[in-house]
């Protein structure tokens, strides 16, 4: 009976340190994917919505989680994204590097690596 009311506390007490994690999140996918938040703003932000998300979701307050998990992925997706430009600064491959990760799995057709995984 309690529960929602502590995870709202607690939910509370994180948008107080952390106000972009208050709210449905689509401004922050917005700005994710118009390159204004980046760096380490992308890495607490996905940190601490993914923290108030799990205590919403825990203490039984209904809520969103399709929103929320755009969030937490996009900032997920963006953060990768830094990381390989600073390794692979002067390479050409990384997007070939994304798709030859995600192909043999979304390949109808017999490759070594879904032969691997079908078993």
């Amino acid at each position: 009976m309690w529960w929602p009311a502590i995870g709202g506390l607690a939910v509370g007490a994180i948008g107080i340190f952390a106000p972009r994690t208050l709210g449905v999140g689509y401004d922050n996918i917005e700005g994710m994917v118009a390159g204004k938040i980046l760096g380490q703003a992308v890495i607490w932000l996905c940190f601490w919505k993914f923290v108030s998300w799990s205590i919403s979701l825990g203490s039984g307050t209904p809520g969103g989680t399709l929103a929320p998990l755009f969030t937490i992925g996009g900032g997920g997706g963006v953060a990768l994204g830094e990381l390989f430009a600073r390794t692979f600064r002067n390479s050409e491959s990384i997007p070939e590097f994304a798709l030859s990760s995600a192909w043999p799995r979304c390949s109808p057709e017999p490759t070594p690596a879904r032969a691997m995984s079908s078993r």
